[in-house]
């Protein structure tokens, strides 16, 4: 016959085991459960010692408990916190729909708290606190699809001054311009463009003369231009003078 210890020191063994597992896994549940509540509660405080901010729904359906939404700072409440901070998007996956009062749609607006140094893994939205509406708003993936065709839009203009502009620019310049569109340095091709047309003598040829200006004037917005130059920090005023005097 087999003996004793033949028989059971292997099933006492992975019984204690799987005694062992349980009870760790319990514990996890516990302090997954505990660290739920904690940055529940954390949230919360974010009322008093979060960034103000800016929650605006992306999309909301109730069905499916789901909500879309992203966050912008405040830049009526200015802060010294989360300077370089832009936006974040996020959806929520448990959302309850309110069950009175008026529905949250795209583009409605609530007041949103920011932790100052983990914002994107920490921020609170107050949907008691609705702000306004956006209709116009569009997700940080659709902003970055536009800004890439303005750029392009940009660059192509840029491309066409320049051609109209080649008969009176020296081939160095026309080549040095050429290559910085091509690198995507649109700012300083146009500061470089617009230079050489100023200074060219006066009056202009006929073919520089029925340039929309306003036109370019709008380029050097969206450049950023009305806020800093790359070269001459006096470019901009020059600029607007010589628009002006083509106009007249």
């Amino acid at each position: 016959m087999n003996t004793w210890d033949e028989f059971w020191p292997p099933p006492i063994f992975f019984g204690l085991m799987c005694i062992a597992f349980l009870l760790a896994f319990r514990l996890v549940l516990n302090g997954s459960m505990g660290d739920s509540k904690s940055n529940s509660n954390s949230q919360k405080k974010l009322l008093t010692t979060g960034v103000p901010a800016i929650a605006t729904v992306l999309s909301a359906n109730p069905k499916d408990r789901l909500l879309r939404f992203r966050i912008d700072k405040d830049t009526l409440l200015p802060s010294t916190k989360l300077d370089a901070f832009i936006s974040l998007e996020n959806t929520l996956s448990d959302w309850k729909p309110p069950k009175t009062g008026a529905q949250i749609t795209k583009g409605d607006q609530f007041r949103a708290y920011l932790d100052s140094i983990k914002p994107f893994d920490n921020f609170y939205i107050d949907f008691s606190q609705r702000l306004g509406s956006d209709r116009y708003v569009k997700s940080i993936d659709e902003e970055d699809e536009e800004a890439d065709e303005n750029w392009k839009m940009i660059a192509g203009k840029l491309a066409d001054l320049l051609t109209t502009s080649s008969p009176y620019v020296s081939p160095e310049s026309h080549s040095e311009i050429e290559t910085i569109i091509k690198n995507n340095d649109l700012s300083l091709a146009f500061e470089k463009l617009m230079t050489r047309i100023m200074n060219m003598p006066k009056p202009l040829p006929e073919s520089l003369q029925s340039i929309d200006w306003d036109d370019c004037l709008e380029i050097g917005v969206k450049l950023e231009f009305d806020e800093f130059a790359e070269e001459d920090p006096a470019f901009w005023k020059k600029f607007q003078v010589f628009k002006d005097e083509i106009n007249k």
